[in-house]
């Protein structure tokens, strides 16, 4: 309860969420897909579930923009889903060590392809992780510093930014590359793919904007 009370409102839905994937895990055996853009099982060792294996790898290639809280809520979101979709098959007949091999051979049409493994797998846990890195991306973006150069009023345009950019990714990631995946051969990067949507562009230059609007709003009040 301690811990919870020195967390923001957004670090609290993390752990939830985090804790929601972890509760799934220990009733599913499952995957994790070590990077955004590869899976590459761990070794696994003899006491370990194969879920538990993937699930430790994940949490050892945190990127240095995510958050500890953030980063474990996408490794769980990622291996629950991955857990779901192995259940699925081996409920169908495959047993694990099948699922295993056709996931590792996904590229023979047997396991989940590339863009099975983008829209499933990845794209609902993007969201996870998009407001710590906007935020880092933010305060490293020259585009921002045009509107202030006050350490405090920074964070506070980057916190409006990495909001809105988390929120995009949340409701609009997933039928993006859903559309996606009905349309082109691979997706690859997920993450990619969106940015480089037209949508996506059209929605970021918009919120930079605003959030620097909101800064100039937020100047005139506090006089």
């Amino acid at each position: 309860m301690v811990l919870l009370h020195r967390l923001s409102g957004r670090h609290i839905k993390l752990v939830m969420l985090a804790l929601a994937g972890l509760v799934l895990l220990c009733f599913q055996g499952g995957f994790y897909a070590a990077a955004a853009q590869d899976l590459v099982p761990a070794p696994r060792m003899a006491d370990q579930t194969r879920a538990d294996t993937l699930f430790q790898s994940c949490l050892t290639t945190k990127p240095d923009a995510v958050s500890e809280v953030s980063h474990e809520a996408s490794c769980a979101c990622m291996a629950a889903n991955m857990a779901s979709w192995e259940s699925a098959h081996t409920s169908s007949g495959l047993t694990p060590d099948r699922s295993l091999d056709l996931l590792q051979r996904r590229g023979s049409g047997e396991g989940p392809d590339e863009n099975t493994l983008a829209v499933e797998i990845y794209a609902p846990c993007l969201y996870l992780t998009a407001y710590d890195i906007a935020h880092d991306s933010c305060l490293h973006d020259r585009r921002f510093h045009i509107f202030t150069s006050v350490p405090e009023e920074l964070d506070s345009v980057c916190h409006c930014y990495a909001r809105g950019i988390e929120e995009y990714f949340e409701h609009y990631a997933v039928p993006f590359l859903e559309f996606e995946r009905s349309r082109v051969n691979n997706i690859g990067d997920p993450v990619t793919r969106v940015r480089a949507s037209a949508d996506f562009m059209v929605y970021e230059r918009d919120l930079h904007r605003d959030c620097g609007r909101r800064l100039a709003m937020d100047r005139l009040h506090n006089r």
